[in-house]
Order: C-alpha cells, then sequence, then structure tokens
C-alpha cells in the first residue's frame, strides 16, 4: 500500500479558471446594484430601509413624498404683490359668454403647478377684398356676416383692414394690397364665417358700376391652430417661461377654480408677458414631475390581454424631478400579495377595483406634468381605462386630467405607409398634463 501523498499547508491552490472568474462577476454588480436601490428605498420611505407591503395606499409616511410643494403663503392669501413665473406645459381654451378664454397649464420655479386663464384674446382669420372696400363698409359687413352665423349678433366682434401679400400665384412685384382681419368670439365659427364672405361681393357688386368686375374675397389661415396664433402673435414658444406681473392678475378662490392645479389666476392677455426662450436667463427647466409607469395583466396562455375579462395584477410607477438623477417615488400597486421589493414601495389591495382606485388616486396627488413609458398611448393608458369601464368605476378612475370633470379622451388615429401598411393606433390625453410615449 503506498503512503498518502502529503500536501504542504503553504502550497497554492490551483488558479481560479478565466470563465468562472467572468461567471461570478454579474453577481457582485447584482448586489451593488440591489445595495444601490436599498439605499434609495430608505431616502424615498424616510430613512426606513424595512419599507414593506402596505393595504391602506401608504407605506410608511410616504405619502408625505407624494404632494407638491405648498404654495406660497401670499397666493393663498389671494394677494397678486408678487409676479407669477412658470414654465408652460400646456394650452387649451373654453368659452365663456361669447369670448374665447385661452387657458395656459404650467409649473413654477418653486414646482408649484399653475393654471393662467388668459381673456380678451380673439381669434381671428384674413379675407382677401377689392380695393374698393373701405372703413365706410366695415359696420355694415359685420352686420350680414353676423345674419349669416348661427348664434345671433356679436359671434363677429370686429374686422380691421390691413395691408399684405398673398403667397399664391408668381408675382415679380411686392405690392401690398388690403385685407380683412376678422375678429371672431369662437374659433368654431371659422367655417360658417368663411362661408358667409361671398355676401361681401353681393355687396360690393350692388355699388359698383363696373359690371366685369370678377375679383372676389378669399379666405386665409381660417384653418390654421387658433392656439398656435395665439401663441404666435404673444410670442410664447413652448415650454418657455411666461409671467404674471404684480399687480396686473387675480386669485381665483380655491372653491372657485375649474382646474385640480395649486392655484389658479386671471390675467388680461395685454399684461401677460413671454420671456424670450433664446436668453440664457430664461433657458432654465422647472422641477417638472414625470410620471413613468408599466402595468402588467393576467392574460389567457397564448393571447394577448383582453380589457373585457384579464385583470390588471401590477402597476409600477415611478415619479423623477427633473434635476435630480433619481427618482423620489418607486412604488408598485399589486393585486393580493406580494414579496417586499428593495427600494420600492408595495402597495397590496384586495381586488381590482380597490388597485386601480388607489392609483388614480396616487396619480392626482403626485400630479405629474408628464407621463411616460413604453408603448403607454397605445397599451398602458387605454388599457386602463377600457379595464375601468369594464368594472363601472371610470366615473372615478378616468378623471387624470387637469381640468375639473374632464374624462382622459381616447381616439383612434389611423396611419399608412409603404413600410407599415394600414395601422390604428390609439391616442390618449390629459387635459394639461404631456404624455410622451
Amino acid at each position: 500500500m503506498s503512503p498518502k501523498k502529503k500536501i504542504s499547508p503553504k502550497k497554492r491552490s490551483a488558479p481560479r479558471p478565466i470563465h468562472y472568474a467572468k461567471r461570478t462577476k454579474p453577481e457582485d454588480d447584482k448586489n451593488g446594484f440591489v445595495n444601490k436601490l436599498a439605499a434609495l428605498g430608505g431616502a424615498v420611505n424616510g430613512g426606513n430601509d424595512n419599507a414593506g407591503p402596505s393595504s391602506d395606499g401608504t407605506v410608511n409616511g410616504a405619502r408625505t413624498y407624494w404632494e407638491r410643494p405648498e404654495v406660497d403663503s401670499l397666493i393663498k392669501g389671494g394677494r397678486n404683490d408678487n409676479p407669477v413665473l412658470f414654465q408652460l406645459m400646456d394650452i387649451d381654451s373654453f368659452i365663456e359668454g361669447n369670448a374665447v378664454v385661452m387657458r395656459l397649464f404650467g409649473v413654477t420655479d418653486k414646482g408649484n403647478s399653475v393654471a393662467v386663464c388668459v381673456f380678451g384674446y380673439r381669434p381671428y382669420f384674413f379675407a382677401s377684398v377689392p380695393p374698393s372696400f373701405g372703413a365706410q363698409h366695415i359696420q355694415k359687413t359685420i352686420e350680414l356676416l353676423n345674419s349669416h352665423i348661427k348664434g345671433g349678433p356679436g359671434m363677429v366682434t370686429g374686422i380691421e383692414i390691413v395691408q399684405g401679400s398673398s403667397l399664391y400665384y408668381y408675382s415679380n412685384t411686392n405690392i401690398k394690397r388690403n385685407f380683412l382681419k376678422i375678429f371672431i368670439s369662437s374659433h368654431r365659427l371659422f367655417a360658417a364665417c368663411r362661408g358667409a364672405l361671398y355676401l361681401i361681393d353681393k355687396m360690393l357688386a350692388l355699388e359698383s358700376v363696373d359690371s366685369k368686375r370678377t375679383e372676389s374675397c378669399h379666405a386665409f389661415e381660417s384653418n390654421l391652430d387658433y392656439e398656435v396664433c395665439f401663441m404666435a402673435d404673444l410670442g410664447i414658444v413652448g415650454c418657455g417661461w411666461i409671467e404674471c406681473p404684480s399687480g396686473k392678475y387675480d386669485i381665483v378662490p380655491e372653491n372657485k377654480q375649474t382646474t385640480c392645479s395649486q392655484f389658479e389666476v386671471m390675467i388680461s392677455v395685454d399684461f401677460l408677458l413671454a420671456h424670450d426662450a433664446s436668453s440664457h436667463e430664461w433657458s432654465g427647466v422647472a422641477p417638472l414631475r414625470t410620471l413613468s409607469l408599466d402595468i402588467e395583466c393576467l392574460g389567457q396562455q397564448g393571447t394577448f390581454p383582453d380589457a373585457s375579462r384579464d385583470p390588471i395584477i401590477q402597476i409600477a410607477n415611478m415619479v423623477k424631478l427633473e434635476g435630480e438623477s433619481e427618482p423620489f417615488i418607486r412604488n408598485c400597486f399589486v393585486l393580493g400579495t406580494c414579496e417586499s421589493i428593495v427600494g420600492s414601495e408595495v402597495i397590496e389591495c384586495r381586488n381590482e377595483v380597490e388597485l386601480l382606485s388607489k392609483w388614480s388616486d396616487f396619480v392626482r396627488t403626485v400630479d405629474p406634468d408628464l407621463i411616460t413609458g413604453y408603448n403607454i398611448q397605445n397599451f398602458d393608458l387605454p388599457y386602463i381605462m377600457d379595464r375601468a369601464r369594464h368594472l363601472k368605476i371610470d366615473g372615478r378612475v378616468c378623471y387624470l386630467s387637469r381640468v375639473k370633470g374632464n374624462i382622459c379622451k381616447q381616439r383612434d388615429v389611423s396611419l399608412q405607409s409603404k413600410q407599415m401598411g394600414n395601422r390604428v393606433n390609439k391616442m390618449c390625453s390629459m387635459d394639461g398634463r404631456i404624455i410622451f410615449e
């Protein structure tokens, strides 16, 4: 029997194979990522690293992190001593009486959401007229157009004679000619007013002694988006900084606000100031809130989820402030029980109705300026809305816009190309918020 082989304690063991070292590296990276998430979780949950599931919609006081900063005490008191500066995010309009009110949504440099109602802006378009048209014809023209437009007097609020040139047809001269600038109380009446321009031709024909006059009135810029015209007239650009000077605006009482913004002001279009976006002073970005979301459904095997039968079992969310490197909210609304997720709040819900209701409350509390995600326009958001309608809770879940009483809009958009063929996409919109695919 051969003697046992002695192993020297000083002898080194064989080196690890290279492939073995590479195989363990991802585990090290994973641990580092988990540690990073754990640190973030402690910051998000008020310094408590052991944030666990919750069934009441909050996790260790996390709801205090959801809300926006408090509004300035002067604004709360209804005083307009200080100017209101905000970065424009969205714009829409509504009719009050016989006038159009432009409504601007934005965020102040302190992170407060604001809605600004601008009065005094009148939509308009242009119409060409022959040289024989003079100032003496203006009042008669207003009466003729109002008689043709359904709604009665006051729809056409004014007419001005301006000088301009038509872009139609070639001309080697730059001769200016007369155009009518026709102001209308509502942009919805553009088509009706455009169709009544023949009345001006008839009026001038009765006064003309030249039976061969063939020149007629034609509309210009009547199909442009009037909101774009409003921005162009005031020098406003997308995401530009706008100012309501001190003493020139009125603060709307909270019980009379038409929006869910933190505060709302009214101002005349004559006092609204748009700052130059190209200057360094006004090139900054407000602390915008961006909500990223993703849903998971319990679909039948081998089929795409159907909102009429397949429930939503999870909605994961992250909220990030512009200028910050990491999200300040990470949570997941889940159906039933769920293990804790490092660095995230797990909000357990007893049923799908509770899940969707709590998620919609979360969105309204966070009050995001932008909502983003992968394919959220075509799937996530429409699925949530369709599922809420199927469960008959759309009256609570689908009101996510910043305008009170306005439900989230959903429509089909048809696209056609040689590469993709015919395709129908879904488009969701929330007044006052930007949905960025």
